[in-house]
Formats: C-alpha cells, sequence, structure tokens
C-alpha cells in the first residue's frame, strides 16, 4: 500500500513537471515570437501574458513615436526606481520598470484613470524588452549611452541610433541582424561598433535599400564612427540602387565632418560597397576589406580625407574612386577590380606605397585632377597598364614599380588641355608585357586633338624588357604637339625598335643609358634639341648644320665632320646668334670637331 502510495506521488510529480514544462514551453515560443529570448531583456507578467502580447504586437509595428508625452517619472513611479550612471547604465534595465509597475499597481485603484493608463503603458513598454526600455528612457529624457544588442534586435536596430544619447555607442554582439531599413545615424558623436566580422548586418530580399545610413540630407552629421562588423549586402537579392554604407548629400553649405569608418568587412552590395555623395570633409576610411560589390568598392566625394590599409578586391566597378582633393591614399591593396584599380579626380592628393595587381584593370591608377603626386606605389598585371594621367598638370610620377602591364606603363595624354610640367622620375618598369612586338611604349607622351604633353621632366626611370612582346620605345612622344620635354639619365634597355622616339623641336634628350644619341647626317640638318652628337659626312657635297635655339636651353653639343674631302662642313646659328661672336664656324678638315654651348643668347666653343 505505501509503495502504490509513493508511486502515486512519484507519477503526480511527473505529470506535473511535464505540465509546468509544457507551459514554459509555451511561454517561451510566445516570447520569442516577440524577440524577446532572455530572462535579462525581459521579466514576464505571467497573470497578463495574452494583454501584453497584444501590446506588443501592437509595438512591433512601430507605433512607439505615438506614445505619450504628458506622464512624469513621478505618474510613472520611476524616479524613485530608475538610476542612471554617468559612464553608462549597471544594468537592471527592465528591472527597473518592473518595480515602477508594481508601484503603480498597488496605488491604481485609488488613484484614478490615469495611474491604470500608466501602468498599462509601461506594461506595453515591458512587454517589448530592451527596446522599450531605450524608447522609455528616451521619453524621460535620460537616453541609455551604451546599449548592447544581440541579433534578435535587429528589427528594432534600425531605430536604435535615434534612441540613445549622443555619443553614446551601440554595441553589436556577434550573430547576423537582418534589417530592412537602413540603421540611421542623424546624430553625432554616434559609434556602432561589432564584435568583428562575426557580426554581419544584412538584408531580405526585394529590400532595396541602404544598410547603415548616415545622415538623412537633412542635417550634416559629424564625428560618427563605424567599426568591427561586416556588412553584406545580398545583391542577388536586390533589384535598385542600395549601397552597404551610405551618406547623403547634407544641405547645401554644409559638410559631414571627421566621420571614421574602419575595421569593417563590406561585401556583396548591389551598388558601391561605401559611397559617400558629396561634403564630406576629414573622414578616416581605414583597414577595411571592401569586396565583390557590384559597383564600385568605394565612392568619396569631399575634401581632405584620409584612405589607409585598406583592401579593395573583386568590385565588378571600380576599386576605388575618390574626389577629394588634398586627401591621402596610402598602402591599400587592390586587386583584381573590373576598371580601374584607384580613380583619383582630385588636386593636391598623394597617392602613395599602395600595391595594385588584376588582369582585368584598365589602368591600375588613373589620375584626373592636377597636382597629385603617385609615389612609392607597386603595380602588377594591369590590363591596359599602370599610371594615366588626364591631361593634368604639376603631376608627380614618382619611385613607383610597375611589371607587367598590359599596354602603356605610364601614360601621360593631353585629353582635357595641356598635360604639362609633371615629372616622371626614379620608376622602375620591368618587362611591360604588350598584346603584340612593338605595340605600345613604355612612357607615352600623347597629344590628344590640339593639346599636348608639354614641360615634363622624364628623368632616372630603369626600363627593362626581356619578354618575346616588348614595348616599341621606352619613351616615345606621339607627335610634334608633345614638346618642350627634357628626357635625362635614364637606362633603357631590351625595347624592341629603339630606346627613344622624340617629335618635338624643343624637347632634350641627354645623358640615357642604352640610347645612343648620336646622329650621322649625309646633307644640310637642322638640329632639335633631342639631338647630342651629329656626325656630318660631306664626302657628296658640302652641307650645313643649323643649331637649336639657344634660348631654350642651355647644355652641350657635338659636331664633328668625319669625311676626308675637301667639301666643308659649316656650322650656322639658329637665327641671328653668334658662335664666339662670329657669324658661323666652317669644320674644313676631316676629325675637325667642335662642342658648344649656349648662354640662352649666343654660342661659345669649349
Amino acid at each position: 500500500m505505501i509503495k502504490m502510495r509513493e508511486k502515486t506521488q512519484q507519477e503526480v510529480k511527473r505529470l506535473c513537471r511535464e505540465k509546468l514544462n509544457k507551459q514554459r514551453n509555451c511561454l517561451l515560443s510566445s516570447l520569442r515570437r516577440q524577440d524577446i529570448w532572455q530572462r535579462e531583456d525581459i521579466e514576464p507578467f505571467i497573470d497578463e501574458l495574452t494583454r501584453q502580447v497584444w501590446q506588443a504586437t501592437l509595438l512591433s509595428q512601430h507605433h512607439w513615436t505615438e506614445l505619450e508625452e504628458n506622464y512624469s517619472k513621478s505618474e510613472l513611479g520611476l524616479r524613485s526606481v530608475i538610476e542612471v550612471d554617468t559612464n553608462g547604465d549597471k544594468g537592471g534595465d527592465e528591472e527597473q520598470i518592473i518595480k515602477a509597475i508594481e508601484k503603480l499597481g498597488a496605488t491604481s485603484g485609488i488613484s484614478g484613470r490615469k495611474r491604470r493608463k500608466a501602468r498599462e503603458l509601461l506594461e506595453a513598454i515591458a512587454s517589448a524588452g530592451y527596446y522599450g526600455y531605450l524608447v522609455l528612457r528616451r521619453k524621460l529624457g535620460i537616453p541609455l549611452e551604451h546599449p548592447l544588442l544581440k541579433p534578435w534586435y535587429a528589427k528594432f536596430l534600425p531605430l536604435i541610433p535615434s534612441l540613445i544619447n549622443p555619443g553614446g555607442i551601440i554595441l553589436l554582439k556577434e550573430g547576423t541582424f537582418t534589417v530592412s531599413s537602413p540603421v540611421l545615424l542623424t546624430k553625432d558623436y554616434v559609434k556602432i561598433e561589432g564584435a568583428g566580422p562575426s557580426t554581419i548586418l544584412t538584408q531580405p530580399d526585394g529590400t532595396n535599400s541602404h544598410i547603415i545610413q548616415i545622415g538623412d540630407g537633412s542635417t550634416p552629421v559629424s564625428y560618427c564612427t563605424i567599426r568591427s562588423l561586416r556588412v553584406n549586402g545580398n545583391k542577388d537579392g536586390q533589384t535598385d540602387t542600395c549601397y552597404g554604407i551610405y551618406a547623403p548629400a547634407p544641405p547645401t553649405g554644409e559638410y559631414n565632418y571627421y566621420n571614421t569608418i574602419e575595421h569593417c568587412v563590406v561585401e556583396n552590395c548591389y551598388d558601391e560597397g561605401l559611397y559617400f555623395y558629396i561634403r564630406n570633409w576629414y573622414w578616416y576610411i581605414h583597414n577595411n576589406i571592401i569586396k565583390d560589390n557590384r559597383g564600385s568598392g568605394l565612392y568619396m566625394n569631399g575634401d581632405s580625407c584620409l584612405y589607409s590599409s585598406n583592401m579593395f578586391i573583386s568590385n565588378e566597378g571600380r576599386g576605388a574612386e575618390i574626389r577629394c582633393d588634398e586627401s591621402v591614399v596610402i598602402n591599400n591593396l587592390v586587386r583584381d577590380n573590373n576598371t580601374h584599380g584607384l580613380y583619383v579626380s582630385c588636386s593636391n592628393t598623394a597617392v602613395a606605397a599602395n600595391i595594385v595587381r588584376g588582369s582585368t584593370h584598365n589602368y591600375a591608377i588613373f589620375i584626373r585632377e592636377p597636382k597629385i603626386a603617385a609615389i612609392g606605389n607597386r603595380i602588377i598585371f594591369s590590363e591596359y597598364g599602370g599610371i594615366y594621367i588626364d591631361g593634368r598638370e604639376e603631376c608627380v610620377v614618382c619611385a613607383n614599380h610597375i611589371e607587367k602591364g598590359g599596354q602603356v606603363a605610364i601614360l601621360l595624354q593631353a585629353y582635357a588641355g595641356d598635360c604639362g610640367r609633371c615629372i616622371v622620375a626614379d620608376n622602375t618598369i620591368y618587362s611591360p608585357s604588350q598584346s603584340a612586338n612593338a605595340g605600345y611604349p613604355a612612357i607615352y607622351l600623347q597629344h590628344y586633338g590640339t593639346e599636348g604633353v608639354k614641360n615634363v621632366l622624364v628623368t632616372h626611370n630603369t626600363i627593362f624588357a626581356d619578354t618575346a612582346n616588348r614595348p616599341s620605345y621606352g619613351v616615345e612622344e606621339s607627335d610634334s604637339l608633345c614638346d618642350y620635354n627634357r628626357i635625362i639619365n635614364n637606362y633603357i634597355e631590351g625595347m624592341a625598335t629603339g630606346a627613344i622616339k622624340t617629335l618635338g623641336a624643343h624637347t632634350l634628350v641627354r645623358n640615357n643609358f642604352g640610347a645612343i644619341n648620336v646622329k650621322t647626317v649625309t646633307a644640310d640638318y637642322t638640329m632639335t634639341w633631342a639631338d647630342e652628337s651629329i656626325l656630318a659626312d660631306a664626302s657628296a657635297a658640302a652641307i650645313t648644320v643649323t643649331l637649336p635655339d639657344p634660348a631654350t636651353y642651355d647644355t652641350l653639343v657635338f659636331i664633328k665632320k668625319i669625311d676626308s674631302s675637301a667639301n666643308a662642313v659649316t656650322v650656322t646659328p639658329h637665327g641671328t646668334e653668334t658662335i664666339d661672336g662670329a657669324s658661323s664656324m666652317t669644320l674644313a678638315n676631316q676629325n675637325d670637331a667642335v662642342r658648344l654651348r649656349s648662354d640662352g643668347s649666343n654660342w661659345f666653343s669649349f
């Protein structure tokens, strides 16, 4: 009998446990349907669960903006229970709301309708968990500074930045946050920080919106930071314009200042990974991986920005399009993008120490504004070529290593006006592979229309080729519109046609190793500044060698009569200048020679 009673009691306990577990599971399922997953997120009101779930459903439709503003802290029972730490909350969040509910509950019967309504409001807030708590704090004028969010708050995440205190940090735990509208920053001094690439922000199919947006266009936003997270645009699920991180134009005459994007992965976006439209000043884009986007990796229009240590990889547009004057683009890896690697359309900018590699790049570095310095970059396997300066002046291309480019290693083209006063110096151009032998020069000064490339210094470059398809020339001027250039002290080896080709009458060519700057003439000849040494053969008839204009350069020229005939070689000035005070000089005998230098006005022998 005793054993039977013990067995019956055990059975009852078992049934009770099963019933309790079933109730708990039902409760958990109800809460999870409302994105409430942890006890610290919400202390459930068991006896009012049905009503609270209904209220939470309404609140999830974003009716929070309609909450009444006319409840005081005292009426809400919060004056004595909510505590704020100036360095961030100590915790307790919803627990404080629950205490207020209990306090209001004890007095709701004697305090009238407003007290009851206040209690219902608090219960509705509590049923929405942590998000409701943030809303309440904003309503009371004591917003939180450092909320910590988990992936089940993803649908509330776009609204969170407007609820926290400016200067606060939104910390995102690891996991996937799927958002259906942009996470919008409209206040200064806000930071969104994840746990690294394991914190993923993405969007459902057909959303067609940006994932993070800095500003709404009605007011500038500054001093914000987006850090240590992954933005995945789900490009295959979208059909319209959407960027990973986006900043629209602020109002006319205003600017977005000092914003930072760092340690992020931005990938798989329908358009640009990072797109910052206009009037963005002093931004810091650092140490990001920007890859596999349907547009360019980065588009930035502004002023005085720093782009450092980023990776722009396998974007279907440009690796990065930078339209910010007085900026620095340094130490980035740019690889396998489908058009230009770095497209730089901003003056007074330094492009330095970048590695650009990719078989499908048009040009590795494409320069569209004056006064840009491309220094110390390493360029490998770009389809069209290495560095292209498009009709701009006062650019510097210095100490770059360009290897196995597709066509022209360095191209200066007078596309949008004369391209002049540039310096191409100390570059190493190694085995620039060509589509055909003698197809393109290694360094090309190319006219366009009626414009030319002028006053360019090409010096101390090393140009070497040992492949089957070699450059036609080491340095080439396309026609006489390219003039007044100085090609000096370069090392050129292994070209298919010749070392240097010049067509400008005033272009100076001197002291280039590998370039034989000696010309033999057998008839009257007018020297250009590309000529350094003339061997005059007058065996058939007397000839005259006319010197170049002395006003152009102060340098040496050499002239020698090499034949044994009695025919003289006469050396005459360009115009009315003199040679040692005389109007001409005669070389009468074989091996007679003269070395002449101009002082800018006349010629003197040495």
